[in-house]
């Protein structure tokens, strides 16, 4: 709220009454909030007595004593969890390294997979696999082979014409 930056002044003018930056009368019951001024709304508690003021401004330097941030840290060293016996940082250290842990675990147990899976692969492919080196060399081999039986069926055409061609007919 940007009327938080305007200073203002609660001065009791008796045990039982107080006054806003000099001006009104109001009435003030112990432990029960004081209406908002200028965007806060408080809550005094005890007995005050005559002339005692509250001063509610603005923290333009942002300076302070640090006594939020270590409550905070503090709270996290506190045993809190499992009936206060461990504290948040501890039970967050266990825990990345219990994640840590199982995640080299299932990688190590994903590597030797792929190793067997690769075995796999490659004992297959050498059963059922294709060998280029091997089936150009039969390729050859049976081109030689028709060569050589085409040669014997001219030789034997040959012989028959010859044959023909001496019985004359």
């Amino acid at each position: 709220d940007p009327a938080l930056r305007t200073t203002s002044t609660i001065e009791f003018t008796s045990a039982t009454t107080y006054t806003i930056n000099g001006a009104g009368s109001y009435t003030y019951t112990a432990g029960q909030p004081i209406p908002p001024i200028n965007g806060v709304q408080v809550t005094i508690s005890g007995s005050p007595a005559i002339g005692d003021t509250f001063t509610i401004s603005d923290n333009a330097g942002g300076s302070g004593d640090n006594r939020n941030m270590l409550a905070m840290s503090d709270s996290l060293a506190k045993g809190v969890i499992d009936g206060g016996t461990t504290s948040l940082n501890n039970a967050t250290s266990s825990l990345v390294g219990q994640i840590g842990s199982q995640t080299r675990q299932v990688q190590s147990s994903r590597d030797a997979q792929q190793i067997v899976q690769q075995e796999a692969s490659d004992a297959r492919d050498a059963v059922s696999g294709v060998n280029l080196d091997e089936e150009a060399a039969n390729l050859i081999k049976y081109q030689q082979a028709y060569m050589a039986a085409a040669q014997m069926i001219r030789v034997a055409s040959s012989l028959f014409d010859s044959l023909l061609a001496a019985t004359g007919r």
